[in-house]
C-alpha cells in the first residue's frame, strides 16, 4: 500500500473528493514575507534561474547576498551560508505558524563536490532550524537544470540521491526526500526516449533508499506547438508523448517503489490546467495509490 498526504500547488485543484490541509508556500530568496498560517509546506530557494539579492530582507543575510554568479544563488556556499539559511527562514516566517515541512536543494558540485561534504555543511543548519522549530520535517528535492554553467546540481542522478542516502544513514541527522520523480527521470536522459529497462534500473536503485523518500513531486510535459517539451505542463499522456504502454510502467515502477506501508507528501507541481492534476491523480489511483491522511 502506498498512501499520499496531497498537498496544495498554486491554485490547481484536485479531484474533489481530495482535499488537502496542507498548501506549499514559496520561501526564495527574493521573497519579503510569507503567509505563514495554517499547515504548510515551505518551498526555499531552488537556483534556477538568477534572482533580485537586493531586498530588504535579503540584505540582512551578507553572506547568502554576495554568494551568487549573475543572481543564481550558490546553495551551501559557506559554514555561515547555512548558518544564515536558517536565520533567513525564521525571519520569513517572523513569528507566524511554524511551517510543518522546509524543502531544500542540494548545492553545485563545483560548491561541494561529495555527498559527505555537504551533509557536513548541513548539519550547522538542520541544529540551527530544528532548535527554532523541533517538529518541522527537512526534505532534499533532488534537482535537474539550471541557468548556473559552472556545475551542476550534487544529487541529480539516481546514484546521486543513493548516495546522499547512505551518508545520512551513517549519522543522526533527520534529512529525508522529497524525491522529484520526473527531475531525475530527466537526469537520465528525459521521458521521451526512456526504456522500460531504464526505468527499471532508476527505481531499482531508489528502492535502496525508500526508507529516507518521504514525500514526492510529480508533474508531467507536453510539446508546444514549436516542438519544445515545456516543463510542469501536460499529463502523464503529454510527458510519454502517447505511449500508454511506458506510461504505465513508469507507475507501475513508482507505485512498487513506494510500496512499503508508509504514508508520504504528495505535490503535484502542475503549471498547466486543473485537468492535467486530475489526469495524473486518476493514473496514480489507478496503479493503487491513494491519497488523503496524515503523517
Amino acid at each position: 500500500m502506498s498512501k499520499l498526504i496531497p498537498v496544495q500547488y498554486h491554485n490547481k485543484h484536485y479531484p474533489e473528493e481530495i482535499v488537502p490541509t496542507i498548501r506549499e508556500v514559496a520561501g526564495h530568496f527574493d521573497k519579503n514575507s510569507i503567509d505563514a498560517s495554517g499547515e504548510y509546506s515551505l518551498h526555499t530557494e531552488y537556483s534556477y534561474m538568477g534572482r533580485d539579492l537586493d531586498s530588504p530582507l535579503i540584505r540582512r543575510f551578507p553572506t547568502i547576498q554576495t554568494e551568487q554568479r549573475r543572481g543564481i544563488p550558490k546553495l551551501w556556499a559557506t559554514d555561515e551560508w547555512a548558518s544564515e539559511f536558517a536565520q533567513f527562514i525564521e525571519a520569513l516566517v517572523d513569528g507566524g505558524q511554524p511551517p510543518r515541512i522546509v524543502e531544500v536543494h542540494p548545492p553545485f558540485d563545483d560548491v561541494l563536490p561529495t555527498a559527505a561534504e555537504f551533509v557536513s555543511r548541513y548539519a550547522i543548519f538542520e541544529e540551527a532550524i530544528t532548535s527554532r522549530y523541533p517538529s518541522v520535517a527537512i526534505l532534499i528535492e533532488n534537482r535537474y537544470g539550471s541557468q548556473y554553467n559552472r556545475g551542476r546540481f550534487l544529487i541529480s542522478l539516481a546514484d546521486d540521491v543513493l548516495e546522499l542516502c547512505e551518508v545520512l544513514d551513517s549519522t543522526e541527522l533527520r534529512l529525508d526526500f522529497a524525491l522529484d520523480v520526473p527531475q531525475v527521470i530527466s537526469a537520465h536522459g528525459g521521458a521521451p526516449t526512456m526504456t522500460e529497462h531504464k526505468l527499471d534500473e532508476i527505481f531499482a536503485t531508489l528502492r535502496r533508499c525508500r526508507h529516507r523518500i518521504r514525500g514526492i513531486h510529480m508533474w508531467g510535459k507536453r510539446t508546444s506547438s514549436r516542438g519544445a517539451r515545456v516543463t510542469h505542463a501536460g499529463d502523464l499522456n503529454s510527458y510519454f508523448d502517447g505511449n500508454a504502454k511506458l506510461k504505465q510502467h513508469y507507475l507501475e515502477g513508482l507505485y512498487e517503489l513506494l510500496d512499503d506501508g508508509r504514508t508520504r507528501y504528495f505535490v503535484p507541481e502542475v503549471n498547466s490546467k486543473t485537468n492535467d492534476l486530475v489526469s495524473i491523480v486518476r493514473d496514480m489511483e489507478a496503479v493503487g495509490f491513494s491519497f488523503g491522511g496524515a503523517t
